[in-house]
């Protein structure tokens, strides 16, 4: 089931309107629960371009897509893969299909001006899978691991001013947005890659997340 309500949409509306992905836009509309989060992001992507058309049929952003960024995904894979071979990260691109359903069609999505990517390709099952790859080339035995991740300090200005925003345009309905109403991005991230790695690995997982989280 969808999370989000019509109560959410401007703010959905807004968010998505200016480059911010599915998964952040259910955290700061306080999707607080697991499963929503846990689906592909395809799946998200087309979920949200549903719910945010017009009974028309119509699509309406408030404001022009900014110029499309890339995850550099390669980069991390070359570490993890210990190769040179470069992903080839095309545009994120919308089409209709029959029946009148939105395709996302791309192995890259633009990435999200909040998060930049990691509640996006970092955090989808084709990812985990070559962490967990290089964890099993070490030959260790082991029945626990714990997975340490560090986000770079420029997320907690994006979150901020992603905050700000949101705020604004409750202000506007005489709602309100306190920022312990958003879901925290290290939070949303270990509810999809801990059962991943899991699933993957066989055995418990301890995850750690370093970096200032706070808008």
């Amino acid at each position: 089931m969808f999370p989000l309500t019509e109560g959410n949409k401007h703010v959905a509306q807004l968010l998505f309107s200016t480059g911010t992905c599915p998964r952040c836009i259910f955290r700061f509309c306080g999707v607080d629960f697991h499963a929503p989060y846990k689906l592909s992001y395809e799946e998200l992507f087309n979920e949200l371009q549903k719910f945010l058309k017009t009974e028309k049929g119509e699509l309406i952003l408030e404001v022009p897509n900014p110029p499309p960024k890339k995850i550099r995904l390669h980069e991390l894979e070359d570490g993890i893969d210990g190769t040179d071979n470069q992903s080839q990260n095309g545009e994120g691109r919308v089409s209709i299909i029959e029946g009148g359903s939105i395709a996302f069609k791309s192995s890259s999505p633009n990435v999200c001006n909040v998060c930049l990517g990691i509640l996006q390709e970092f955090c989808e099952k084709e990812f985990i899978k070559k962490v967990c790859q290089k964890v099993e080339a070490s030959g260790f035995e082991f029945t626990n691991l714990v997975f340490s991740v560090s986000f770079p300090p420029q997320l907690s200005v994006r979150e901020h001013a992603a905050w700000l925003l949101v705020k604004q345009e409750m202000g506007k309905q005489s709602l309100s947005l306190g920022r312990n109403d958003i879901v925290q991005l290290k939070e949303a991230y270990k509810w999809i890659t801990h059962p991943l790695f899991s699933e993957e690995l066989g055995v418990p997982i301890d995850g750690k997340v370093l970096g200032h989280q706070h808008c």
